[in-house]
């Protein structure tokens, strides 16, 4: 077995852009939509427009029956359904891993063991100043009643984790975020060949 070298990026190149204040052009309860100037070392300027909100999270849950706990939902983006994993954005004060899991339950009535970390990254650093966290929940059951917000009407779906690979290459699944979330728990998994804990 060949041993892989450890990468590392210097974060040298290209040099990074001096941001004056924001200014806000629109709030809504979950984001603000902000322009930034920003001056580039060479004269440059520049109004960048950034999405200012929650951290996320996103929860990748396995049932008892080695299932994953998915939701479909309506997504006004697309005007269609997409199945995704549960997840949502972290209350005031709250930590990310506790998110986890109350999004799984208000999403799905389904609850595990506690949530283990698996990566955190930002949605889209183009424009985005958040982050979104993922997270493994084994051994999930069916506890709770569900409690959606106002504008959610959710449908739980199992997927058996031996079906994982053959819906992602029938593309199943159109959202980026829930895609990542799934190739991360296949490279969990990956690194850890002893199985499912008990």
């Amino acid at each position: 077995m060949i041993k892989q070298q450890v990468w590392q990026w210097d974060r040298k190149y290209p040099v990074l852009w001096q941001h004056e204040e924001a200014v806000e052009h629109f709030r809504c309860p979950f984001a603000r939509i902000l322009t930034q100037k920003a001056h580039h070392p060479d004269g440059r300027e520049h109004d960048f427009v950034l999405w200012e909100g929650k951290d996320w999270v996103q929860c990748v849950a396995i049932t008892e029956q080695s299932e994953i706990v998915l939701v479909s939902q309506y997504r006004a983006g697309t005007k269609g359904l997409t199945l995704e994993l549960p997840g949502g954005g972290l209350d005031k004060g709250e930590n990310s891993a506790a998110a986890a899991a109350r999004e799984l339950r208000e999403e799905t009535g389904y609850a595990g063991q506690a949530p283990i970390y698996l990566y955190d990254c930002s949605p889209n650093p183009s424009t985005h100043t958040n982050r979104c966290y993922f997270y493994l929940c084994w051994h999930c059951k069916k506890i709770y009643d569900t409690q959606f917000d106002p504008s959610e009407e959710l449908a739980t779906y199992l997927l058996p984790l031996g079906q994982l690979d053959s819906a992602i290459k029938n593309k199943t699944f159109d959202h980026a975020i829930t895609l990542t979330g799934l190739l991360l728990f296949k490279e969990w998994m990956q690194a850890h060949p002893q199985g499912l804990p008990h």
